[in-house]
């Protein structure tokens, strides 16, 4: 995200608290599961997660508290200033410091504090998603499914880079605004191509694990199951129709179609999606 997107909004959850005085985050509420990302009113990486928790139902806090600046927890936020022509004066000593609960380098980020056993704080949506699969039970079942099942997830995550970087061709770390004229034409390039590859691969996958597009994949829900979902659901939203093309409609992914349907119903899932718990869409980037 460009600095100027970070702004505190009032989805800052005030009952999770870190102490900036303090050497290492201090949690004053007794939730066992918070999200730390960015204060914003849209849906970002976050999602993956929150997706996951509230299938469950399990509850979660959000906080954005301590995450930037030299002494934060994000080391790539502790060598803010930096750029082509060196480190900002400070920022090795800085990202040195060993002053988080484990060293990440940006969010989201997952804590959890589970009864009797020692904090988890990690970062890389593969890596919680995987963590929250094995607390939460959605793990696959056999060395088989859980390599295809990684494969996936992968597979998302390697989709959701490609968009960002076609959202931003001239500067990855710059923002959208800034290269408006080229991200447009970029984004609209990649809809009608690359994009369309991905969906056509993606129907594939479900259709030779669900034909009929009305069960989880692996028989029982899994992470990848999440993750494809909300990669096919930031797809719908970003590319059906105005500035960035109809691919979502141009598709010829009829299996994929009804499997994120069937997703969709889900109990949890579906109260989750008319709650105030769910953010809207950024508009770029399939955030």
């Amino acid at each position: 995200l460009a600095q100027g997107s970070l702004a505190r909004t009032t989805l800052q959850t005030q009952q999770w608290q870190y102490n900036i005085n303090h050497p290492l985050p201090v949690m004053t509420s007794s939730g066992e599961w918070c999200i730390l990302y960015h204060a914003v009113n849209f849906k970002g990486r976050a999602e993956f997660l929150r997706l996951m928790l509230e299938d469950a139902g399990v509850g979660y806090q959000e906080s954005s508290d301590n995450l930037y600046g030299p002494t934060g927890m994000c080391d790539a936020f502790r060598a803010a200033g930096s750029d082509q022509d060196g480190l900002a004066p400070g920022a090795e000593d800085y990202v040195a410091a060993d002053t988080s609960p484990w060293p990440v380098m940006f969010p989201p980020i997952l804590h959890h504090k589970p009864p009797n056993s020692n904090e988890v704080f990690i970062n890389q949506t593969p890596a919680m998603m995987r963590y929250l699969a094995t607390c939460l039970g959605y793990l696959p079942e056999g060395a088989m499914d859980t390599a295809r099942a990684d494969q996936i997830m992968l597979d998302v995550n390697d989709v959701m880079t490609e968009v960002n970087l076609a959202f931003h061709p001239v500067d990855a770390k710059a923002g959208y605004e800034t290269q408006k004229e080229q991200a447009d034409a970029s984004a609209k390039k990649y809809a009608s191509t690359r994009l369309l590859v991905w969906l056509g691969h993606f129907e594939k996958l479900v259709h030779r694990l669900q034909p009929e597009g009305d069960g989880p994949l692996f028989g029982t829900m899994t992470y990848a199951d999440f993750a494809l979902f909300h990669v096919l659901d930031a797809a719908e939203a970003q590319f059906s129709g105005g500035l960035f093309g109809e691919a979502w409609q141009e598709a010829k992914i009829p299996t994929l179609r009804k499997w994120k349907a069937w997703v969709s119903s889900r109990p949890n899932l579906a109260a989750y999606f008319v709650s105030d718990r769910r953010r809207g869409w950024l508009g770029t980037s399939m955030m």
